[in-house]
């Protein structure tokens, strides 16, 4: 499966209570796609592709809009069967692209901040086409050919490697706040030969990209943070305690430009003040 593209619309969602039931579309990416928001339906149907699993990683499920508040969301069977075949848990995160069509690419990522590896389980065959729907009674792969037609592109290489932090005291109000990262994460991606130097935090706001540079560091002997230069990126972004902040690692620009820029993506508590 092909890596998430920077000119596809992107959302992530941190996997919390009652996600093995419905999992709620972010109602400002909802509102930009046409799908929705010209829907004159209560049910419409998506496809939520994985990595391939034996070949069958494609899902068809439900997304439902809310009458109460009027926002979209995955539900039903087979959003709960995607959950339990992807053995999903509370407190992982998964980053949803779509590719158009209510056609998406769906990277599951769990507490080591990682990818996460397919299930040891065999998946179920044939699990997204137990029910048909008032909406599109056709097999699943007759269904997608005709969506995926209009959307060709060519492949792309493996997932940017990424990882998220939840912005705690440490991050934000020490008399000196830093970054914690993973350790799996800094050695995966040869993070300890760069120690001592500058990189970029890269955020993408409604009209232009912003960046802030941030040292990276080295304490208590092999493990990396950043700090200098990390409250003035919580400040510029209005930080708060439970924000989630998904951090990717630009490949193009480590390959081309010998740079490390991370491009970050923040998902704000709504429980914060």
């Amino acid at each position: 499966m092909a890596t998430p593209r920077s000119h596809n619309p992107h959302f992530f969602k941190v996997l919390m209570q009652g996600f093995q039931q419905n999992l709620v579309i972010p109602p400002a990416f909802a509102n930009e796609q046409k799908e929705l928001m010209m829907s004159k339906h209560e049910k419409e149907i998506a496809f939520l592709r994985t990595r391939k699993i034996n070949g069958d990683n494609l899902w068809k499920v439900e997304v439902s809009r809310r009458r109460d508040d009027d926002e979209w969301c995955f539900d039903g069977d087979n959003w709960s069967e995607f959950v339990e075949h992807h053995d999903m848990k509370y407190g992982e995160f998964l980053v949803f692209e779509h590719t158009g069509d209510l056609i998406f690419n769906v990277f599951i990522y769990d507490y080591t901040f990682c990818e996460k590896g397919l299930p040891r389980t065999r998946p179920r065959p044939h699990a997204h086409t137990r029910r048909s729907h008032k909406h599109g009674s056709r097999a699943v792969d007759d269904d997608l050919q005709s969506r995926s037609n209009r959307n060709k592109k060519p492949p792309m290489p493996t997932c940017l490697p990424c990882f998220t932090a939840t912005m705690t005291a440490s991050n934000l109000v020490f008399s000196i706040p830093y970054l914690n990262i993973p350790t799996v994460f800094a050695n995966s991606n040869n993070l300890r030969e760069s120690a001592g130097s500058i990189i970029t935090l890269r955020v993408r706001d409604v009209k232009k990209v912003k960046g802030w540079p941030v040292k990276l560091q080295t304490f208590s002997g092999d493990r990396m943070c950043l700090r200098e230069g990390w409250s003035e990126f919580v400040v510029s972004n209005q930080l708060k305690l439970g924000d989630v902040c998904l951090m990717e690692l630009d490949q193009t620009a480590r390959m081309e430009q010998e740079r490390i820029i991370l491009n970050v993506r923040i998902s704000r508590n709504a429980t914060s003040s």
